[in-house]
């Protein structure tokens, strides 16, 4: 029901969680998943609780402006209507519901991070190498092999299946996993 947005400020790699509450738990998790491994110097959020919350548990200096007002966190507040916007024209595109946004936005954000913006990616500043992998955008037609159980009803029907392309799996530290969802 909710989106946390994160943006590394050195490299500029962003991402859309979907979340089901702004609890911290959430915010935790996100942040772990975002991060991995790599060492964060200082989390900027607003006062918001959670995000005190968060800080304090991951044992990492905060630095924020006020909840409630946007124009003191106004790099992040950027970043979530780049995000919306993005996420919005990709359904218009492939002809998608909103309600898809759960997958249509951390997949904006991924081929996003891929893409070359001033000579080098996101993607690219953060693991040092260009991802190498085929990107694809939201909701593309894709064929794909199902993991159903072979049973004889399906024993001479065509093994690929026509599907929408969904997204990314993505690891910890916001590594590629080389799986794709559909």
């Amino acid at each position: 029901t909710e989106s946390f947005g994160i943006k590394d400020l050195f490299s500029g790699l962003l991402n859309s969680f979907p979340v089901a509450s702004k609890a911290a738990t959430h915010v935790v998790h996100c942040i772990q998943q975002f991060v991995g491994n790599r060492k964060v110097q200082t989390l900027y959020s607003d006062n918001a609780k959670e995000f005190i919350g968060s800080a304090n548990e991951l044992m990492l200096a905060r630095d924020g402006g006020q909840p409630g007002v946007p124009h003191t966190n106004a790099m992040i507040e950027r970043c979530n209507q780049l995000v919306i916007g993005g996420t919005s024209t990709c359904f218009i595109a492939a002809g998608l519901p909103p309600y898809c946004w759960s997958y249509g936005s951390p997949c904006f954000c991924f081929n996003l991070n891929t893409s070359i913006i001033h000579g080098c990616s996101p993607w690219e500043r953060t693991h040092g190498a260009p991802l190498l992998h085929e990107r694809f955008p939201f909701g593309s037609l894709v064929e794909f092999k199902p993991n159903e159980v072979r049973t004889t009803a399906r024993k001479w029907a065509p093994n690929a299946e026509f599907g929408a392309f969904a997204g990314y799996r993505i690891c910890p530290g916001y590594k590629w996993r080389n799986e794709y969802l559909v």
